[in-house]
Parts: structure tokens; sequence; C-alpha cells
């Protein structure tokens, strides 16, 4: 299971974007990052997250490491705002 988090948050991350909202200016934001993905775009971050590189992701390996450093920047880049109490990612 640990081996598979890091996609299964991308998954997760990507199925919080189309969830059903009610109305208004938050479902004008969900539409907006959903008409931001697309399907090249999905699979180029899977081709990274799967490549050697990232050594199996297994936690406490330097591919953990790799794969949240990867995580991190693309929040960042998306304009996410850290959502643990201690400001991290």
């Amino acid at each position: 299971m640990t081996t598979m988090r890091c996609p299964l948050l991308l998954l997760a991350l990507l199925a919080a974007c189309a969830a059903p909202v009610a109305s208004g200016p938050a479902r004008k934001d969900v539409e907006a990052a959903q008409a931001s993905l697309t399907a090249d775009e999905l699979l180029a971050h899977m081709r990274v997250l799967a490549s050697d590189e990232f050594e199996g992701r297994g936690p406490g390996t330097p591919g953990d490491t790799r794969t949240v450093d990867y995580l991190v920047r693309q929040f960042k880049r998306h304009g996410l705002a850290p959502g643990n109490p201690d400001g991290s990612y």
C-alpha cells in the first residue's frame, strides 16, 4: 500500500477537483480546475512518478523524498496552499 500512496494521492486530488459543487464562485473554481487538466498532463505526471528515478517510493527512501518534493512543486505550481497544521503539504 505504501508504494501506491503518492499516485493514489494524485488521483484523490483529481477526484476532488471533479466532485460536484453546489453553485456560485466555488463551482467556477472547480470548472476552471477541471478545464486545466488534460489527459496528456496526467499521463506525464504518472510517467514521472512511475519512473525508475523514484525507486518505488518506499517510505523513508530517496524515492519517497523525490516523490514528496515533486508533489509539493506541483501543488505550488498550481497555487495550492499547505494544509497541515505545521504549514507543510
